[in-house]
C-alpha cells in the first residue's frame, strides 16, 4: 500500500505523514495536504501526553493495538482516554519493557476489567525478573482475565490492518537496554518506536540489522529524550519528525 497517510495526534501538534509509491514518505508538519489526502488509507498513533511515560495507540483499518502505557500516577488518565474513544477492547497490547512507567497504567485498566485484548505481545519471556516483579504480575493477571501471553523474538513481525512491524532488541543489558524496538511500516513510511534503549543498546542494534535498516520517516527518542543518543544510530534513522516523551527541561 504505496498511497498512505499516517497521523500523529499529540498535545500540541498534529503531524501527518504521507507515502507516495517511488518518492518515499514525507511529513506533513504545518504545511499544506495533497488534494487527495482524504482518500488515502490511514494509520494513526496517538502519544498520549503523559510527561516521562510512554504511551501511544495505533489505529488502522479498524485494528487498534496499545503501546506501552504509562506509570500508575497515569492510570486514570489511561481509563478515561480508552472509555471516551470506545476502546474497551483491543486487538494487541505491546509492552516493549515491563518498567512503570511502560506498564502500570495498562495493568491497572486490564484489572478494573477497563482493557481487554486479542493477545498481550512481550519481547520478555513471562517469567522474566524485573523491579518489583511486574513481568509476572501482569502474566498472571492476563491468565486470570483469558487474555493470551505471547513472546514476541526479534525477526519476528506484528500486523495491524495494513501496517506490519518488525521487532529488533538488542542482546544483553538490563530491562532498558533490552527494550523491544519496533519498526512500523505503513506503505513506504516507517517509523522506529525505541523504547528505554541505551547507548549500548543502540550500538548493538545497529551492529545486528544496519543503518538501513533503521532508516525511519519518524523516530519515538530512546529514554523519553533524557539521555544523548548516539550519533551513528540518530545518523541511521535519520529521521525527518522526532517524539520525546518528556518535558522540555
Amino acid at each position: 500500500m504505496s498511497r498512505a497517510r499516517i497521523i500523529i495526534a499529540m498535545l500540541i501538534a498534529l503531524l501527518l505523514l504521507a507515502g507516495a509509491a517511488a518518492a518515499g514518505a514525507e511529513v506533513y508538519v504545518n504545511k499544506e495536504k495533497p488534494e487527495d489526502w482524504e482518500e488515502r488509507p490511514i494509520l494513526r498513533i496517538t502519544a498520549l501526553s503523559f510527561t516521562q511515560n510512554d504511551a501511544f495507540v495505533l489505529e488502522c483499518g479498524g485494528h487498534v493495538m496499545i503501546l506501552d502505557g504509562g506509570s500508575v500516577l497515569r492510570a486514570r488518565d489511561l481509563k478515561y482516554y480508552l472509555q471516551k474513544n470506545g476502546l474497551g477492547h483491543v486487538d494487541i497490547i505491546f509492552n516493549s519493557h515491563p518498567h512503570d512507567d511502560h506498564i502500570e497504567a495498562v495493568y491497572s485498566a486490564i484489572r478494573s476489567d477497563v482493557l481487554t485484548a486479542d493477545v498481550f505481545v512481550s519481547p520478555f519471556p513471562a517469567d522474566y525478573k524485573v523491579t518489583d516483579d511486574l513481568q509476572r504480575k501482569m502474566v498472571k493477571l492476563l491468565e486470570e482475565k483469558g487474555i493470551p501471553f505471547r513472546q514476541m523474538l526479534p525477526g519476528e513481525e506484528l500486523t495491524l490492518g495494513d501496517a506490519w512491524m518488525e521487532l529488533y532488541r538488542a542482546e544483553k543489558g538490563d530491562a532498558n537496554a533490552m527494550s523491544g524496538v519496533l519498526r512500523i511500516h505503513f506503505g513506504d513510511a516507517t517509523i522506529l518506536m525505541t523504547g528505554d534503549i541505551s547507548g549500548e543498546a543502540q550500538k548493538n542494534i545497529l551492529a545486528q540489522v544496519g543503518a538501513e535498516k533503521l532508516k525511519s520517516d519518524i523516530l519515538k527518542c530512546p529514554h523519553h529524550g533524557v539521555k544523548r543518543m548516539v550519533p551513528a544510530f540518530l545518523e541511521a534513522v535519520d529521521p525527518q519528525f522526532a517524539i520525546i516523551t518528556s518535558r522540555k527541561d
